[in-house]
């Protein structure tokens, strides 16, 4: 029999001391073996589920409480790490509770897009159906502003040669290129890997890019949507290559895709960089081995 515990039922004042250390930061740890419970420092111990349960029951109706606990559980460090450790048993809290706040729903709607596998977008939709039925307008807001959460610097951009905008609520990136060149170009990709750098974008996106110029690579078949055309605009100036390959680095992320690609014939997001530069350039072939590898 396992030697921990699965269920809050009478051992509240337990996992009372659970959230105070992993608040805290000390007095536990992951084991590392499956199904990797939680144990403090004095020897109990506790699946990670059940502690995201017993953090929602504990704190019905107090929606800050509960978000900020599940993400103290969810960025505690350990095996199993991150947003896997509470999906789960948030969504089946949730489906347990249709009169959840809409805001506790936001909160697992975005965790699906930014920190779940691509597939856990429609999870999102979902919850964002359901909150728009409970009146909300809180989806309106997400739509139009994200979360709020990244600098205004990453999300929105203007000159006179690109316009670029970043939604982090909807994991989408629109690239409007002005004046076609290099300097363009240099600006998209360096916003791009600032985004994914920040590991606060979802790892899954869509990226629309509007251009006059639709530049696209010699290889028959590829799907002709905008990270295609940026890609194969970008390609064109060796100066970006060293950039380009900088993105497809940070963009390539197991299970993650481009959402805006047929499903039937799936991209991961660095997709048209990695190709564009293994076209290009042999040097790049490396790059195109590690993209591989994830497929």
């Amino acid at each position: 029999m396992p030697n921990y515990l699965t269920t809050p039922a009478s051992h509240e004042a337990l996992l009372e001391r659970f959230l105070t250390t992993i608040q805290q930061g000390s007095g536990y740890h992951f084991d590392p073996t499956y199904p990797f419970p939680l144990e403090l420092d004095s020897g109990e111990r506790f699946l990670t589920g059940a502690v995201a349960t017993y953090i929602l029951d504990s704190r019905t109706g107090e929606v800050d409480a509960q978000i900020t606990l599940l993400e103290a559980l969810r960025t505690a460090p350990g095996p199993e790490w991150g947003w896997r450790r509470i999906a789960y048993p948030l969504d089946q809290w949730l489906e347990a509770h249709p009169d959840a706040p809409p805001r506790l729903l936001a909160y697992a709607a975005l965790g699906h897009l930014k920190y779940g596998p691509s597939y856990g977008r429609l999870q999102a939709e979902k919850y964002f159906d359901r909150i728009t039925a409970l009146g909300s307008d809180l989806v309106t807001k997400l739509r139009a502003e994200g979360t709020g959460t990244l600098p205004p610097e990453l999300t929105h951009y203007a000159d006179d040669h690109l316009r670029y905008r970043a939604n982090d609520a909807f994991a989408s990136i629109d690239i409007n290129i002005l004046q076609d060149g290099e300097k363009a170009y240099r600006q998209a990709y360096t916003l791009n890997c600032e985004l994914l750098r920040s590991g606060k974008f979802p790892t899954s996106f869509s990226l629309r890019c509007r251009t006059k110029q639709k530049q696209t690579l010699p290889i028959k078949g590829l799907p002709k949507v905008g990270s295609h055309h940026l890609a194969a605009g970008a390609v064109r100036y060796p100066t970006l290559h060293d950039l380009l390959q900088e993105y497809a680095d940070l963009a390539m992320v197991e299970d993650a895709w481009l959402l805006d690609v047929d499903e039937e014939n799936p991209a991961l997001p660095g997709t048209f960089a990695v190709f564009a530069l293994a076209l290009a350039d042999p040097a790049y072939l490396p790059l195109l081995d590690r993209y591989t590898a994830l497929l």
